[in-house]
């Protein structure tokens, strides 16, 4: 059945009416809070810090689905490597300060910084493998 999200989604699983859902953790915390559902796994390569005893999907053998959900800033192409490595640098210490990380785990998200050319590293191979998952299940556009 789709649905428009999560919001619309869980109530159908609270009831019972639908077996489970994938969700963000922020889109269904106050369902756990309330111990209305319980997680099942996490798709995340790790297990994640608020349920450690969750496991991945790779651990319940479906090693090749994984999606860490993540959040980048990028500029121009040409953007000067002094500008990039200034922006970083501000950037990764917002991000680690204590209130940010406090603030960004009361919505289930959870800080992990890369480099410039981590990230671009990590956003090609997620174009390559979703796209194939999209090419292989023949998923098109409406």
């Amino acid at each position: 059945m789709p649905y428009k999200g999560a919001g619309q989604a869980m109530p159908d699983v609270v009831a019972g009416r639908m077996d489970y859902i994938f969700a963000s953790i922020g889109s269904i915390k106050p369902y756990l809070e309330a111990n209305s559902v319980r997680p099942l796994l996490v798709t995340s390569k790790k297990r994640l810090p608020d349920f450690p005893d969750v496991p991945t999907t790779a651990e319940v053998g479906l090693p090749s689905v994984f999606l860490d959900i993540w959040f980048g800033l990028v500029g121009p192409a040409n953007m000067p490597a002094e500008m990039v490595k200034i922006i970083h640098d501000r950037i990764e210490t917002i991000m680690h300060t204590p209130d940010t990380v406090k603030r960004l785990a009361e919505l289930g998200l959870y800080v992990e910084t890369n480099t410039p050319e981590e990230f671009r590293e990590m956003i090609r191979a997620d174009i390559a493998r979703l796209g194939k998952l999209v090419r292989d299940a023949n998923i098109k556009r409406e």
